[in-house]
């Protein structure tokens, strides 16, 4: 026995310590909510602070040599910590104001540890580590559904009432935060489907489809469900395999269907009821997407191979992308977009749901912004008065009581950067502005550089892990500039980790210039 966990031991490679180590770390911030919280947040963010300097001390970070615009994107966030402390001194909360600190300082420790660990050729252990982390979360998610009792989403949605409409929301307690962690996962299993190694696990990937997409009607999160047809868009969009990315999709969606039609007629599962009708649906909708899952896990290989053996001319694939954005405008034009906008940017008015139709389903068709165009408004009269400084982090909860257009309890505008703009002002909305811009040019500029062939033959699979990570930073981003998901750690870890690996996962790459290529060491 002893023996057999030494050669165990012996076999564990850094990689395999990655992967366990981001999805633990994802998990724990599912069963403390999302790590919403100034205990947990404050526990976190010493954590990392405590790894950093015992790896600097003993020289194990960091494990690779970091480049000059490394340092700026470190640079950038310390400069975005300290001007969040400096801006404590003119906030009108100096409660949140510390809250918000600590948030920067976490983040700016989750950017320096992931730059100080990651290493090239490691990219799938952090994509495999999220996957992970992003499954177990969605997992638990439906099981608070399939066995009622399970969760807190009874007690929330009694507390809140027609403003939760039982929307999903357990482990992390907010409906948003799940149906953005579920996009996320959504995303990774398609990438899985197109790119893993092994064929199981491009199967197993697509059989969780069902499951996800059960979990994000339950949510009832229109902006997750964007940011969902986002990912995918970037993940089949840069390729490559388009083909069998197409094909995963295809299959997920299909077998996703019947589930969700089904779902949609069990009012006490979508409503988090906990009585015996409720623990009988629950059940019912257990199976079903047990079944629905099989069927995705059979059909997938011999969809695949039918597509990998039909012969699609670009010329056929561009015409379908514009028959089908033909058809989009279509149908966007005969929804009368105008209405939809005044509804959208109208006052919000509680009222009751339409007969025969769960809230879930209504929200999911409903026009309304639930009251985000006034604050997205509020927050830019803020800016307009404190253009440079800001009012002050955690400042907007008081802003919007005086100047707000109606009540509504809010601490913040529901979107980061209006968040960074109002209260932080020009100063701290260009240095997020920075980081995450740099970000993006890294990111486009290796994906290009990986796209010539000596390149990718020297450096394999790199094109793939980067679309992995294009698509979180965009999904992400898209999340938190709709809503206030970004204030907790389980939505804003994964996109600091994505932003701050891309030094270390993705800096050995060959540059092009003219007929001589040479090697040089690239950071964003």
């Amino acid at each position: 026995m002893k023996k057999r966990a030494f050669d165990l031991a012996s076999r564990i490679e850094t990689k395999h310590v990655v992967t366990a180590s981001v999805a633990v770390t994802m998990t724990a911030l599912a069963f403390s909510y999302g790590g919403y919280g100034t205990d947990t947040l404050a526990l976190l963010s010493a954590a990392c602070w405590t790894i950093i300097l015992v790896g600097l001390g003993f020289g194990f970070f960091p494990r690779t040599k970091l480049g000059t615009s490394s340092w700026i994107v470190l640079g950038l966030m310390v400069g975005l910590t300290t001007w969040t402390a400096i801006a404590i001194s003119w906030s009108n909360d100096a409660g949140i104001a510390y809250i918000r600190a600590i948030q920067i300082a976490t983040a700016l420790g989750i950017c320096v540890l992931v730059i100080f660990v990651s290493k090239p050729g490691e990219g799938r252990s952090w994509i495999a580590g999220l996957t992970i982390g992003f499954g177990v979360i969605v997992v638990l998610a439906a099981a608070s559904r399939f066995l009622p009792g399970i969760g807190t989403d009874a007690a929330l949605s009694e507390r809140l009432g027609p403003i939760i409409g039982g929307r999903l929301s357990w482990p992390l307690g907010y409906w948003n935060a799940l149906g953005l962690i579920t996009a996320f996962f959504l995303m990774f299993c398609l990438w899985h489907g197109g790119h893993a190694v092994t064929k199981r696990a491009r199967t197993i990937a697509t059989g969780f489809f069902p499951l996800a997409a059960l979990v994000m009607y339950l949510c009832s999160s229109r902006g997750s469900i964007v940011a969902s047809l986002i990912g995918a868009a970037i993940v089949i969009g840069l390729g490559p395999s388009r083909k069998r990315l197409a094909g995963t999709l295809a299959v997920g969606l299909v077998a996703s269907t019947p589930l969700i039609l089904l779902a949609t007629q069990l009012d006490e599962v979508v409503h988090a009821g906990t009585g015996s009708s409720a623990t009988i649906q629950g059940l019912a909708l257990l199976l079903a997407t047990i079944a629905s899952c099989a069927v995705a896990i059979r059909a997938r290989e011999p969809v695949i191979k039918r597509i990998d053996a039909a012969n699609f001319h670009h010329r056929t694939a561009l015409r379908v992308g514009i028959g089908l954005g033909v058809v989009a405008l279509i149908l966007v034009i005969a929804s009368n977009p105008v209405d939809r906008i005044n509804s959208f940017t109208s006052i919000p008015v509680a009222g009751a749901n339409n007969e025969g139709s769960t809230f879930a389903t209504e929200h999911l068709l409903s026009e309304s912004g639930n009251g985000r165009w006034q604050l997205w408004q509020t927050s830019l009269d803020a800016f307009k008065e404190q253009p440079v400084r800001g009012i002050g982090p955690g400042g907007f909860e008081s802003y919007f009581k005086t100047n707000g257009q109606f009540w509504m309890k809010t601490i913040d505008p529901h979107s980061i950067p209006l968040q960074f703009l109002s209260e932080l002002g020009l100063v701290g909305f260009f240095l997020l502005l920075g980081v995450v811009g740099l970000a993006l040019y890294a990111g486009i500029r290796r994906f290009r550089e990986l796209g010539v062939k000596s390149t990718a033959a020297k450096v394999p699979g790199g094109r793939e892990e980067l679309t992995a990570f294009i698509g979180l930073l965009a999904v992400g981003m898209f999340g938190v500039s709709i809503d206030w998901t970004g204030d907790m750690p389980v939505i804003f870890v994964p996109i600091m980790v994505c932003i701050a690996a891309w030094p270390g996962l993705f800096m050995r790459l060959l540059q092009v210039r003219g007929p001589k290529v040479r090697w040089r060491c690239a950071s964003p």
